[in-house]
């Protein structure tokens, strides 16, 4: 009867604890609005680990955080840029993204480009938003000190018509929770323990 009170015990620990991939989700976020020209980049900084304040990374442009993170320690098991842009005139409008990775100095480590996107204007679609998934080399990269920043640039497009405003800038990650994986630990224990004593 022990025995199979401590089987019990192990499995419901093991198929009630989530698995790490149910992880904590954290997201920092820059609204407002920024006007950008053909060539010009604005630069949004986030730390995933602290507090915006503590550090003060900010941004070169004149969205402001309203919502800061912290706390993101761990292997980011996904993430994702999100942008939303709004179009000044009826006209093509093409947006260039990078994220960049910072050391523990806070100088850049890498730089990984998430591509060009076009929208068009005339379309009557002057909003425009998009996720940019990272991969697993950008969550790599970016979870070493958890802080770096993402580059919004208006590209070279239809001889120097490229023109948009920056309305939000958002930067979500996930990470495994230590509760969940401490409840899987203590589930896989205990079926081990009831194993060896078979």
């Amino acid at each position: 009867m022990k025995k199979f009170l401590v089987f019990l015990f192990a499995a419901v620990l093991f198929f009630v604890s989530p698995a790490p991939s149910h992880s904590g989700y954290y997201y920092e976020e820059y609204k407002g609005s920024q006007y950008v020209t053909e060539g010009q980049a604005f630069y949004f900084n986030f730390d995933m680990w602290y507090a915006n304040n503590y550090f003060n990374p900010g941004t070169d442009s004149s969205l402001r955080l309203t919502t800061d993170a912290a706390g993101a320690f761990g292997s980011y098991t996904a993430g994702k840029v999100f942008l939303h842009l709004w179009s000044i005139d009826f006209t093509g409008e093409k947006v260039g993204v990078k994220l960049t990775a910072f050391n523990v100095s806070g100088h850049p480590s890498e730089t990984f480009d998430l591509g060009s996107l076009t929208f068009n204007a005339w379309l009557g679609n002057q909003d425009f938003t998009n996720d940019f998934v990272l991969d697993s080399a950008a969550l790599n990269a970016f979870d070493t000190w958890g802080w770096g920043n993402v580059s919004i640039k208006a590209e070279s497009m239809y001889g120097g018509t490229n023109d948009f405003y920056i309305k939000e800038v958002g930067l979500g990650v996930s990470v495994p929770e230590p509760m969940s994986l401490l409840l899987l630990g203590l589930g896989l224990l205990g079926i081990g323990a009831v194993r060896r004593k078979k």
